[in-house]
């Protein structure tokens, strides 16, 4: 960021910049999925790298002008309620994910990576993936199978007014048409999330990221023509 800052003196400057720690979230199969600051693995059915026709599709813009080849980021500030987090006891904060806090495990499951068991139940108690849980809102089975490539951060900035924890999660999302695989999920999840009795959103942004220049190109020429 700072050789960035430095090449760009005079051409353009830092407008806002946001420090985060530690990505959590995980984009290879072959690294461990990170904890956020609830102590839960993040992340697991992530976009990953190898995923190259979720990437073409979900992830790249087709056939959009002068988009075509870029992506958009959609940036999220999410602040934890920490304090209330903690005061909660394990089985309402695995009821909350739908995922067993230690292994990452769908609830009904031994591997972080199985089918999440929408139609299992367990003896009285109701499904065993509930449907105000952040999987079942979240999951690409239950939005037509719509995914996004996430690069997520945790923050940790002091303690507020109140000497709470001014920490959480900066939520980056990299997709294609957020009006179609970002939006959608995001409004459900705000309506219906069990999580947001723990979260506050505290800002959000969606950015145009063009495609890359070939040799010889320039950025206005390849925006405006």
């Amino acid at each position: 960021m700072r050789n960035l800052t430095r090449a760009g003196t005079g051409v353009v400057e830092v407008k806002w910049s946001q420090l985060g720690y530690g990505a959590a979230s995980k984009t290879t199969k072959e690294e461990d999925t990170p904890r956020n600051l609830f102590g839960f693995k993040d992340g697991t059915r992530n976009i990953t790298a190898d995923e190259n026709d979720d990437i073409d599709s979900m992830v790249w813009v087709s056939d959009d002008g002068w988009m075509t080849g870029g992506t958009y980021m959609c940036v999220r500030r999410i602040r934890m309620l920490l304090e209330v987090w903690d005061r909660q006891i394990l089985d309402d904060q695995q009821h909350t994910f739908a995922r067993y806090k230690g292994s990452g495990a769908p609830i009904g499951t031994d591997d972080e990576n199985a089918d999440v068991p929408f139609d299992l139940y367990l003896g009285t108690g109701g499904p065993a993936i509930p449907k105000d849980s952040h999987v079942f809102l979240a999951h690409p089975d239950q939005n037509e199978g719509q995914r996004m490539l996430r690069q997520t951060y945790n923050f940790i900035e002091g303690t507020d007014s109140m000497g709470h924890l001014s920490a959480g999660l900066f939520f980056i999302a990299y997709v294609s048409a957020p009006s179609v695989n970002f939006t959608p999920i995001q409004m459900k999840l705000a309506h219906r999330d069990r999580i947001n009795e723990y979260v506050r959103y505290e800002s959000k942004a969606v950015f145009a990221c063009p495609p890359g220049l070939a040799e010889g190109q320039d950025r206005g020429t390849a925006l405006f023509g």
